[in-house]
């Protein structure tokens, strides 16, 4: 294809086209504006515009026609019939032998697009008056429709990621689960390829390190990199022996802080152990050193055990370095003399907890190392995450992390990426009171998440749910952590159990930050709730139906629950008469979980313990009489109240609550009177 460019139409004279044309459009508009939307959609195609910048304006168009057709359809259905048509608007721009120049329409698009972004930017989501969802909605909308990225899109931010990474110890991309992250670090890899092949000597290569193997190996697979396995790993491979591999971790960690001529060898030691034979000790050091060679090629995908652990980051000096899922507690370390107190309970790492707090430091002091063969401090480690407790950990020059900063004051970071706020109805969020009681009077050891997640289960639903059981079994199908930047649940039917964190996670979460306990709760629950729920709506698109089922506890006056994906379809569960309110789907799901006393028991417990202990001690008759009252205006039944022992479960509910009975006495008259009360 030969092009001549006569003149270079701004993309302000674009911009007004569009503007002109749109208007135009309006006034012509008749109905819903069903006829006028597809010419719109035509004259924007002929434009250069792409399917997302044309979405963009068309969703605006039917906003203000009041229309009810989907603007989707419109572009496919505007995109095919316009198919190879010169560009008309552009005929006196760019002369082309066949077809359009594309390369120069992606940069009008681009200029168009940096002039005049996100034009819904400004208008806020005034459909929801549904009171929970204007409490989860604090934000603007960035954009009213689904969006979807365009491919020149990946190029240009792995162009920007590309330059970040010569100056910046540290390249930060913190985006939308589903959006593309995976794809941006393949566009990566293309141009630091095209940079060795011109010999440019400033990167040797690339390596990818992620959570899963499931997720290295699929990475792999789509950007032609060579897989390097972890010694754990080859040695399942050859023994098939699950046992063998996690005394082979044990070890690991075990021998983690001693000096490298005191390591013990695996292999020798599960040798030793009996857990492997001499045949197999064979093939796995055959099998082990085959793979230590792949490490000298330059397109690696890897784990994060074995980048992190291994002093590969020190190692791979001339290599862009990409982790992939972090978060807060993968940079900021803590140590046995920080303590805090969560809701009255003292939070400090157990002895257990603190090798991986060694780990993390040690990756960190690996980065911080980094220099080239001259002695010059070199950059080049990108980190891939959709949870913002990535960026509260770096912070930024206005609001620094001061422990992250004191630690390691040469790490630069630079922030790339643009988490935003989509809307998609696939998405319904239901509130309950609780999902962390355990229902401690009721015969069955169930708890609310295992109650809820058989409910759900029943209907279909596969089940993400914020933590495990004592034994650590999963509750429902799989954990938020294990579900991180999976690709398999998009087309799945799924629903997600976000509970209230235990004091633990959120007092380590505030030293990490530096932040109180409101802020580190708001963190830590929206990051799970944006994880879990992007495994198949927002930018993933595809999803059937996803259902976030969250307790109450997470978003209060101070606690704030904030979502990237963001639907009309917000409801209460938290009483018997707020089932008529669900949709008829979820009706019975919520009409059984409601239906249960001991819920009952604890929705009225959690009430009392608000309302009234926390300000004053109510005596043992006043509060029986009360719970009496609250129990039936929750649909408990009279005769449960009365014969069924429910009084007394709630009161024994509001003791694990930290409600204890006090006895005081009074003496009139010389008769001792002794009175019980309630209190904190």
């Amino acid at each position: 294809m030969v092009v001549s460019v006569q003149n270079n139409v701004s993309a302000t004279a674009l911009d007004k086209h569009i503007e002109k044309t749109i208007t135009a459009k309006i006034n012509k508009c008749s109905g819903n504006g069903n006829t006028q939307s597809y010419a719109l959609c035509c004259e924007l195609v002929r434009c250069g515009l792409s399917d997302a910048d044309i979405l963009t304006h068309v969703s605006r168009f039917k906003m203000l026609c009041n229309g009810d057709w989907n603007p989707s359809e419109k572009v496919r259905a505007a995109r095919a019939d316009v198919g190879t048509e010169r560009n008309v608007y552009a005929s006196d721009t760019v002369e082309v032998d066949a077809g359009i120049d594309t390369e120069r329409y992606t940069q009008l698009m681009k200029e168009q697009r940096d002039i005049k972004c996100d034009i819904d930017a400004t208008t806020t989501n005034t459909d929801i008056t549904n009171q929970l969802a204007l409490g989860l909605i604090n934000q603007r909308l960035q954009l009213t429709h689904q969006l979807v990225r365009d491919e020149g899109e990946y190029y240009e931010q792995a162009k920007a990621i590309h330059s970040a990474v010569q100056v910046s110890k540290v390249v930060t991309v913190v985006e939308n689960a589903g959006s593309g992250k995976s794809r941006t670090m393949g566009e990566l890899a293309k141009l630091i390829d095209a940079d060795i092949q011109a010999g440019d000597v400033t990167w040797k290569g690339m390596v990818f390190a992620t959570n899963t193997r499931a997720n290295r190996d699929a990475f792999a697979k789509a950007n032609n990199f060579t897989v390097v396995k972890g010694v754990t790993e080859i040695i399942f491979d050859v023994t098939k022996s699950a046992a063998a591999e996690i005394r082979a971790a044990e070890i690991y960690s075990e021998d983690f802080e001693l000096d490298e001529k005191d390591k013990r060898s695996v292999v020798d030691a599960l040798l030793a152990e009996s857990y492997i034979t001499q045949q197999q000790a064979n093939t796995i050091r055959t099998e082990a050193r085959k793979n230590s060679e792949k490490l000298k090629g330059p397109f690696l995908a890897i784990c994060h055990a074995k980048m992190r652990c291994g002093g590969l980051v020190a190692r791979f000096m001339r290599h862009v370095v990409v982790m992939d899922e972090m978060a807060a507690d993968d940079v900021v370390a803590l140590c046995d003399a920080d303590e805090t107190t969560v809701y009255g309970t003292k939070v400090k790492l157990q002895d257990k907890e603190l090798k991986a707090e060694d780990e993390v430091r040690y990756f960190m002091e690996q980065i911080a190392e980094r220099k080239d063969t001259n002695g010059n401090s070199v950059g080049g480690v990108v980190m891939l995450s959709a949870e913002k407790s990535l960026l509260r950990a770096f912070g930024t020059d206005d609001q620094p992390n001061i422990r992250l900063k004191g630690m390691f004051g040469n790490i630069t970071v630079k922030h790339l990426g643009k988490p935003r706020t989509l809307v998609d109805n696939n998405l319904s969020v239901v509130v309950v009171d609780s999902l962390t009681n355990n229902f401690e009077t009721k015969k069955s050891a169930e708890t609310a998440r295992d109650k809820m997640a058989r409910l759900l289960q029943a209907e279909g639903y596969f089940v993400i749910c914020d933590g495990k059981r004592e034994d650590t079994s999963c509750i429902g199908n799989t954990t938020i952590e294990g579900c991180k930047g999976s690709n398999e649940m998009m087309t799945t039917k799924t629903a997600v159990l976000i509970s209230c964190p235990h004091p633990f996670e959120v007092g380590q979460m505030a030293m990490r930050l530096g932040c109180d306990e409101a802020t580190a709760v708001s963190v830590i629950v929206s990051d799970k709730a944006n994880q879990a729920i992007g495994r198949n709506v927002g930018y993933r698109n595809r999803g059937e139906e996803c259902l976030l089922v969250v307790a109450a506890g997470v978003h209060s006056a101070d606690k704030t629950l904030t979502l990237d994906v963001i639907s009309n379809n917000c409801f209460y569960a938290r009483k018997r008469t707020d089932v008529d309110t669900l949709p008829v789907k979820l009706q019975g799901i919520f009409s059984e979980w409601l239906n249960d006393d001991d819920a009952v028991c604890y929705k009225v417990a959690m009430d009392l313990y608000t309302n009234i202990f926390v300000h004053d001690e109510v005596t043992a008759k006043d509060l029986k009489e009360v719970v009496r009252v609250m129990l039936a205006e929750n649909g408990a039944a009279k005769t449960r109240i009365t014969r069924g022992g429910l009084v007394n479960t709630t009161i024994s509910q509001l003791g694990s609550l930290g409600v204890t009975a006090k006895v005081r006495q009074k003496c009139t008259n010389g008769v001792v009177k002794s009175t019980t009360y309630y209190g904190l």
